[in-house]
């Protein structure tokens, strides 16, 4: 006897959330088709950690921050690393638009332009 299996699957999405917070996925639900008959499983949630972060936001306290100039950054939000050093790499243009306080702070490099507009201000100390 063959059988032929279909499954279904359909996601309603109740919430999603970024960088670093809990993504929910609500009202998960699987249809299984066998021989004409639907079988519902419902019921199902999954919950599931949205770890990517936007390269352009600022890392947080003691945290290094290296910005690639390729991902083309404008900074407008202030940034306190700490202890954090903040580096550059890759080929392109970073505008810095607000403070960016660290320790350290890196060439731009070779193929890197960083742009420091009038309310931006980087305090190295």
């Amino acid at each position: 006897m063959r059988f032929a299996y279909v499954i279904i699957i359909v996601i309603f999405i109740a919430s999603i959330s970024y960088a670093g917070t809990e993504v929910d996925y609500d009202d998960f639900e699987i249809d299984i088709i066998s021989g004409g008959t639907e079988v519902q499983y419902n019921d199902f949630e999954i919950d599931m950690f949205a770890g990517a972060t936007d390269p352009c936001d600022c890392p947080g306290l003691n945290q290094n921050w290296e910005l690639d100039h390729s991902d083309a950054c404008t900074i407008n939000d202030d940034c306190n690393l700490g202890t954090g050093k903040l580096s550059f790499t890759g080929t392109g243009t970073t505008i810095i638009n607000a403070t960016i306080n660290t320790t350290e702070l890196g060439d731009p490099g070779v193929n890197g332009l960083v742009l420091i507009n009038d309310n931006g201000y980087i305090d190295v100390k």
